[in-house]
């Protein structure tokens, strides 16, 4: 481990001293990773949380029950270890579709936790343990906190190897060395220029990924601006004006390598959009959802549900709509306040303005 000491002269030279340290350490850096070797960082103690999006082929056979081990990361040696990623199933991204991952013909979402990456992930492999002919598609890495540092689609196309890594190409790190030497010159300019190296700071907000289902009757379409709102029983509740500018992706399992990453219009006919949006954080499960529509057009929704990505178990419950929404007004369903009454329970809507 290489450790740089800087102290400050009484003409303010110290910075001076350490420059060539500091072009030094990234030099030794590169050498290593050239090498092919990893070079030991300090860990940190905050985890973040990650949604892994792995595609399933719809070939016979490709569907696999056997164990299945991932590892991401970036190029700063912050890496992830998932040694049984099957356990950390969240959802099919097709709602319809059986609930085991790896089956043919779905795409498959999980949640895991570990080290904040510093800049985008640029390698994924997948392990195979069980005597299946498992042919993974695609797989793609979204980093909750720090979207900018979500990787690309890493695409497969074949079976695993059984027992052995595998990545998109087996070069996984080789996409990440040209980052390593860009990351140790523009360190290297910033100090140069008596820069600090701006970093994110965390304000107390959370994240939330909000999946919202236009159906499939004729003109269920809109696109009109959608405002939402929701929150707990603790009257801790997230205001989003313009849902439309928070679109994230489509949610089509049908092509996803065609609609992943790709800009375009939310709230089309017979699609499932997600949404990221942030804010304050709850603190018991997510009990009611209103939607409002600003428009003329006759938006006819299925269901919406939000995750909270920090605390999963205050992720709401599907909020079933399968209506045309008011235009010009909140409309939405509340699960948190109720009333017993001779016809059954009850439960009290909210009024806003």
């Amino acid at each position: 481990m290489v450790s740089i000491a800087c102290s400050a002269s009484e003409n303010n030279m110290g910075m001076e001293n350490c420059r060539g340290l500091i072009f030094a350490c990234c030099m030794l850096f590169l050498a290593l990773f050239a090498a092919g070797q990893n070079v030991p960082t300090s860990k940190d103690k905050g985890n973040c949380t990650y949604a892994v999006t792995i595609e399933t082929t719809c070939p016979e056979g490709a569907e696999t029950s056997s164990p299945v081990s991932l590892r991401f990361g970036d190029a700063d040696s912050n890496e992830i270890l998932v040694r049984r990623l099957n356990t950390n199933y969240v959802r099919k991204v097709d709602p319809t579709s059986p609930a085991v991952p790896f089956q043919a013909c779905n795409e498959d979402e999980f949640q895991v936790t570990g080290p904040c990456v510093k800049s985008q992930i640029c390698y994924l492999y997948l392990k195979l343990v069980g005597a299946d002919d498992w042919r993974p598609g695609s797989a793609k890495v979204r980093a909750i906190e720090a979207y900018h540092h979500s990787s690309k689609n890493f695409s497969f196309r074949r079976d695993m190897p059984r027992r052995s890594c595998a990545s998109e190409n087996n070069m996984g790190m080789e996409n990440c060395r040209g980052l390593i030497f860009a990351c140790c010159m523009l360190f290297h300019a910033l100090f140069a220029a008596g820069q600090n190296v701006p970093t994110s700071k965390n304000k107390g907000n959370c994240t939330y990924a909000v999946t919202i289902e236009t159906t499939c009757a004729e003109g269920a379409e809109t696109s009109n601006p959608v405002s939402l709102r929701f929150g707990d029983a603790d009257s801790i509740e997230i205001l989003i004006r313009r849902l439309n500018t928070k679109h994230v992706r489509k949610v089509d399992p049908t092509s996803p390598a065609v609609l992943d990453d790709v800009s375009r219009k939310p709230f089309q006919a017979c699609n499932v959009d997600e949404f990221q949006v942030t804010g304050p954080c709850v603190k018991s499960q997510i009990c009611y959802l209103y939607l409002k529509l600003v428009g003329t057009d006759d938006w006819h929704l299925g269901f919406a549900q939000v995750r909270a990505m920090e605390a999963y178990h205050h992720s709401s419950k599907n909020f079933s709509f399968r209506r045309n929404l008011p235009r010009r007004s909140w409309h939405g369903l509340d699960m948190c306040e109720k009333e017993v009454t001779p016809f059954g329970v009850k439960h009290i809507s909210k009024n806003f303005d």
